[in-house]
């Protein structure tokens, strides 16, 4: 512990916080795993904290670890920013909050630990100008919103709409034009009953191994947000509900490679398709 603030715990260089009993850091506690730190969280042990920073060290997860209401997840960018294993990041709140710096790599906090809430259905939010990672094994439970306001969300799971569900907003329509990006790689990755909405700062960035289907795109009002493809690039727009719709006022749509397409589906099982040649 820290002699000035017993709440403080900094783990750094080679060292290893490893928990072997239930609940044994304080609720209230900041947690700061630095470069070649290590915090491990072994099969059959919980424990949570309000603030939890990753700068460069891995925090590995094998059973439960929660942020208490009030908290955050965060990040420096430091290289090597982890959270990983086979366990439950969650959040014990309606906010689950991500704050991710710019650092020098291309990805700035990796996360590969499946998210989750305890009673509410939790708001997922990202800010930060960094790039926040997500790559995991199974699919999360997150039931609430997503909001990107700054910096890019990355989908990066082979496991089927293991990643988000539920309204997607890329933007908070402050910031700059592109400032925050929703990025596609994999196939699948978000529910197909999820309603995207992108807003005059946002960016959903459909990259050309990425294959989405979900139930209706909104690219907002006058001013709105940008959508890009790349080569091969698919996205898919199914409605499920009366009321969901690709709606690009204001918006844009921009086939920036060959071999893109998006297409959605109408009644009586036709199909419409708006290809690049």
């Amino acid at each position: 512990m820290s002699p000035t603030n017993p709440r403080l715990l900094s783990v750094q260089r080679t060292a290893v916080l490893r928990l072997l009993a239930d609940y044994e850091l304080p609720d209230n506690a900041t947690v700061s795993i630095n470069s070649d730190g290590r915090v491990n969280v072994p099969t059959l042990v919980d424990d949570d904290v309000t603030t939890l920073n990753v700068d460069g060290g891995r925090l590995n997860i094998n059973s439960t670890f929660e942020i208490e209401p009030g908290g955050l997840v965060s990040s420096n960018g430091a290289a090597g920013s982890v959270i990983d294993g086979p366990g439950l990041l969650r959040a014990d709140s309606g906010l689950f909050r991500f704050d991710v710096a710019d650092g020098p790599g291309a990805t700035d906090l990796l996360v590969s630990t499946r998210l989750g809430q305890v009673n509410l259905s939790a708001t997922l939010v990202k800010t930060g100008a960094g790039t926040l990672e997500f790559a995991m094994p199974a699919a999360n439970s997150l039931t609430g919103p997503t909001l990107i306001r700054d910096g890019v969300l990355l989908l990066n799971s082979n496991t089927s709409d293991a990643a988000l569900s539920g309204t997607i907003t890329v933007g908070d329509t402050i910031g700059a034009a592109g400032s925050a990006v929703l990025r596609l790689v994999n196939t699948d990755e978000i529910a197909n009953s999820a309603n995207i909405r992108v807003n005059a700062d946002g960016l959903l960035d459909v990259t050309a191994t990425a294959d989405e289907t979900v139930a209706a795109l909104n690219l907002g009002t006058a001013g709105g947000g940008g959508f890009a493809f790349a080569t091969g690039a698919v996205f898919r727009v199914q409605p499920v509900g009366l009321f969901d719709t690709i709606d690009l006022t204001g918006g844009k749509l921009t086939f920036n490679r060959t071999g893109a397409r998006i297409s959605q589906s109408l009644s009586g099982g036709a199909d419409c398709a708006l290809e690049n040649p």
